[in-house]
C-alpha cells in the first residue's frame, strides 16, 4: 500500500471513530504504562480501538 492509499485509509476510518482520530502508538504506550503501573488491575482487556467496539 502505497502513502496516498494509507492515507485515504486512516481519513476514512477516523471519521468511523468516535474520538474522530486513527490511533498512535503513544495511545498504545499509554496503554501500555496503564496497565503495566496499576497493581489493581487484573484480569482485564483494555481497548486501545478509540471506541472502535462501539462504532460497528
Amino acid at each position: 500500500m502505497d502513502q496516498a492509499e494509507r492515507d485515504a485509509m486512516y481519513a476514512r476510518q477516523s471519521h468511523r471513530l468516535p474520538v474522530g482520530r486513527v490511533g498512535t502508538p503513544e495511545d498504545v504506550a499509554a496503554a501500555i504504562l496503564f496497565v503495566s503501573s496499576n497493581g489493581f488491575t487484573t484480569g482485564a482487556t483494555l481497548h486501545v480501538d478509540g471506541g472502535g467496539l462501539i462504532a460497528v
